[in-house]
């Protein structure tokens, strides 16, 4: 498969014919699975250009003989790997198709996922029913995301592959506000504490770009906290941030959120990847502290 879209116009008479010739990038990449056992096997397969970080992912699917293929890519440097769901999955495997280079054939082994294992407390307690999102740092951000729901006992456990750690994590649970953690690997249980003090945050973004058609650019909203990126959030309502448009064309969000410093950056996906990545960025940004029982209201121009 060839995961690309191209928007064509064709101007021919009624009735006529026209004849339309599409020229794709001819680099691929392709090899095989190969499971636990040694044998060949059926996983999908996923992509994403390296530093793209806020990009799409890429995926394919291997065969019964474990055979796969990427084809129509662009130059650059590619981060391949296979799963099969919530058992196994391969490390990363970094495939250069930059230069003259055009085709690069790969093995890709499954290995068993690790569980990561965890608890939940606030005011001393274990707090059940609280929802976590587990986001990869590795990859494009959001785009390989974990949930759970800690237990009775405020415990929660996850499959997550080896090479996607660190993962940053966030809970939240009716009444008690956001808190944002980070997981370096799952040879240890992670505590997450909510504490007892909460205040709001109010974001307003006072000049998003809006797309005006498929493909267009768009704005996204992302919101740092402790050094860690809380949520990539696009133009429309996702994520805890729930944005909506204002009446006189911005786009606002509201979060509970643990008291502390906050970065919020506005712009469109490349510039907040590049915020991400620690590159020089053209994306808007503002800062502050979220006060205990206050709110704290961040515009961005």
């Amino acid at each position: 498969n060839v995961d690309r879209t191209l928007k064509v116009e064709i101007d021919a008479p009624p009735g006529g014919k026209a004849e339309v010739d599409l020229l794709l990038p001819d680099r691929r990449i392709s090899g095989r699975v190969v499971g636990v056992d040694g044998r060949p096997a059926r996983a999908g397969v996923y992509y994403f250009l390296e530093g793209d970080t806020g990009g799409e992912i890429g995926a394919a699917a291997a065969n019964s003989r474990g055979e796969f293929e990427h084809r129509g890519l662009d130059e650059g440097r590619y981060v391949v790997w296979a799963e099969t769901g919530e058992t196994e999955a391969s490390d990363q495997v970094t495939v250069d198709l930059s230069g003259g280079t055009s085709h690069r054939e790969i093995e890709l082994r499954l290995k068993s996922k690790r569980r990561l294992t965890g608890l939940v407390v606030a005011g001393g307690g274990p707090v059940a029913g609280a929802r976590l999102e587990l986001v990869s740092l590795v990859g494009p951000f959001h785009s390989e995301v974990h949930s759970a729901v800690s237990g009775p006992d405020g415990r929660f456990e996850v499959s997550v592959a080896a090479g996607q750690f660190p993962l940053v994590v966030t809970a939240e649970a009716g009444g008690w506000p956001l808190v944002v953690a980070r997981a370096e690997s799952a040879e240890s249980e992670l505590t997450v504490v909510i504490p007892g003090e909460a205040g709001e945050l109010v974001v307003r973004d006072l000049a998003p770009v809006l797309p005006g058609a498929q493909g267009d650019p768009y704005s996204g909203l992302l919101l740092v906290r402790d050094g860690l990126p809380i949520a990539l959030w696009q133009h429309a309502a996702l994520g805890a941030l729930r944005l909506a448009a204002t009446p006189d064309g911005a786009l606002e969000g509201r979060l509970r959120l643990a008291p502390g410093p906050v970065v919020v950056c506005g712009g469109t996906v490349p510039e907040l990847s590049a915020v991400l990545a620690g590159a020089d960025s053209t994306a808007r940004c503002s800062q502050g502290t979220v006060p205990a029982f206050g709110h704290l209201v961040l515009e961005i121009r």
